[in-house]
């Protein structure tokens, strides 16, 4: 059951995002609006199994998605955030290449954020990790935590926000 979507930068993808049934893992699919008919493609990720669905998120350049893993009570996979190519999506046969599942500080609850340049680039992603009062920060060409800095108290959402960004073609996605 799909139970999210969100487009992708371009508008020619709507990402749906939901739980496989029965419930032991997340489900994705992608409807291509760029078709005739509009198919829908539903696609097989074993390394979702045992995730909940998340918040999930485009670089501004529709390049690269990302999803984190909710932490619900029933996921048998938590703190997670998975690094997707897009680029397949326009193919005869649509599909999403895992570029890594990237394994979080250990807190319960994470928000996150892309940090873009340029054309819409991803350059880093910041995690919140609310237990640990951290963020972590994630080169998004190898997708390595680089670094987790402390910060307040149980941070929640994240918001990247850098002075000047949008007058010199820098952006961060909201």
């Amino acid at each position: 059951v799909y139970t999210a979507f969100g487009m992708s930068p371009d508008g020619r993808f709507l990402l749906l995002r939901g739980d496989t049934t029965p419930a032991t893992g997340t489900k994705l699919g992608v409807i291509d609006l760029g078709m005739a008919g509009s198919p829908r493609t539903d696609f097989t990720i074993p390394e979702l199994d045992g995730s909940a669905p998340g918040s999930f998120k485009f670089s501004p350049d529709g390049k690269k998605f990302y999803i984190l893993a909710g932490n619900t009570a029933s996921a048998t996979k938590k703190d997670r955030l998975f690094a997707f190519d897009t680029s397949t999506l326009a193919a005869a046969v649509p599909s999403l290449t895992l570029l890594r599942e990237i394994v979080l500080v250990a807190t319960g609850g994470h928000g996150f954020d892309v940090f873009a340049q340029g054309a819409g680039e991803a350059k880093y992603i910041a995690v919140s990790n609310s237990i640990d009062n951290s963020v972590s920060i994630i080169n998004a060409t190898d997708h390595v935590i680089k670094q987790t800095v402390p910060v307040g108290l149980v941070p929640g959402g994240v918001l990247i926000y850098a002075p000047g960004s949008a007058a010199s073609g820098n952006q961060s996605s909201s």
